[in-house]
């Protein structure tokens, strides 16, 4: 089965790519644990970060005492870290909402095959570990860990699960939508 992935990916659809990109190794490992978004994922850890060099702050100048002074700087650059992270991680998200490559996925029998612009990814099924169908994207996880996953768009779900029944390979399928809920 051929689908033709003609629209580009939504906002959330790009947020939530960006996310299993940035944090990749943790996803592959566990590909059944719930997505998040970069942005509420990027905004916990800042709120957290900048807390609690607030209080390291606080410390630093109540005590004055230079083993404070030394964690309120770390603080400081780790704070400034995670933002220009988040700032790259926004970046890539735009990037990703005006890529305008024609997009194709083929499934048969033997392997999907991943078609964007002038990059194919094909793997054969025995190389596939699941088929993660979350809220926004569905991602297909090679087995190991350096070759690279591909990401469709949640609206075409339908004809993804269509192809993996016809393909007889329909028990790769990991379903976290519906452990949402």
């Amino acid at each position: 089965m051929k689908i033709e992935l003609n629209e580009k990916g939504s906002r959330g659809f790009c947020e939530e790519v960006t996310y299993i990109r940035t944090n990749y190794v943790r996803v592959h490992n566990n590909p059944g644990r719930q997505v998040k978004t970069i942005t509420n994922y990027m905004g916990i850890r800042i709120i957290g970060f900048f807390i609690v060099a607030m209080v390291a702050l606080y410390l630093a100048v109540s005590t004055k005492d230079p083993i404070y002074m030394a964690v309120t700087a770390a603080m400081a650059i780790a704070v400034v870290a995670v933002f220009l992270s988040y700032s790259g991680s926004r970046k890539k998200v735009y990037e990703l909402m005006d890529d305008d490559d024609t997009k194709t996925l083929e499934m048969d029998e033997d392997s999907v095959t991943y078609t964007s612009g002038d990059k194919t990814l094909r793997y054969s099924w025995d190389e596939i570990l699941c088929v993660a169908l979350n809220k926004r994207s569905i991602v297909f996880f090679p087995k190991k860990l350096k070759s690279e996953a591909f990401f469709v768009d949640a609206q075409y779900k339908d004809q993804v699960i269509a192809g993996l029944r016809e393909a007889e390979h329909g028990y790769l399928l990991e379903d976290n939508v519906s452990r949402e809920e």
